[in-house]
């Protein structure tokens, strides 16, 4: 039971759903007011695998303000996964920027799910997965900006740069919120239930193991950091 999503048991860290009806009031939402800061970071573990994060976090501080809180540092306003005290204390901020420790298939973690869903309406920056179709195939459409579809930092800054003066642009990053909405979960229904049917269907068969386990060689499915 992992967040791989051709495991025995499917179990990701956060779900799209779709509105059934839209919500008239939010055609006339303009998600840049009020924000007049770049990006806001928390890194819990000062550790990763394929690019050196903080480095990475430090290059793009140079074309975007970037504010770096969390146990890697001295400065920790809201404690871990305390995602309302960040909408309310971190409110002025355009973006978050979701980075991963490792990039793998179909590895998205909660850090982009909570700021996704939160009320701070934060447009999540990410690195991570195996390509960008890991983020497309389960985020709702346009809703974040990925650092493999531009060919250095500095050309991911630069665009974020321009997002912070053209409000129409940014909020069009928001548009999302219309047609989906999304929730970051700890143990989903669905997953419940089908590790329960697996375990009550005595007819099903332990040969896929082998294949599970490649699911984790790093070689094939994971890849290193190379825009910088």
């Amino acid at each position: 039971m992992t967040y791989v999503r051709n495991s025995p048991v499917f179990w990701p860290f956060g779900e799209t759903y779709p509105i059934k009806s839209e919500d008239p009031l939010l055609p006339s939402i303009t998600y840049a007011q009020g924000k007049t800061k770049g990006a806001y970071v928390y890194v819990s573990n000062c550790e990763s695998n394929g690019y050196d994060r903080i480095a990475t976090i430090k290059e793009l501080g140079e074309y975007v303000d970037v504010d770096v809180f969390g146990k890697c540092t001295e400065n920790q306003p809201c404690g871990r996964n305390e995602i309302e005290c960040e909408a309310v204390k971190h409110s002025r901020y355009k973006f978050y920027l979701a980075f991963e420790n490792s990039f793998c298939k179909d590895y998205i973690t909660d850090k982009f799910w909570k700021r996704l869903h939160c009320n701070g309406h934060f447009v999540p920056v990410v690195v991570g997965g195996l390509s960008v179709e890991d983020y497309t195939r389960v985020a709702p459409p346009d809703s974040f900006i990925h650092a493999y579809n531009f060919s250095s930092i500095k050309e991911l800054g630069e665009y974020l740069q321009h997002l912070m003066k053209d409000d129409a642009a940014y909020n069009r990053y928001h548009e999302w919120r219309k047609h989906y909405t999304t929730k970051d979960i700890g143990m989903p229904q669905t997953s419940i239930c089908n590790l329960c049917k697996m375990a009550n269907n005595p007819s099903i068969s332990k040969s896929g193991r082998h294949r599970h386990a490649a699911d984790w060689n790093r070689g094939t499915n994971c890849r290193e950091l190379n825009i910088l």
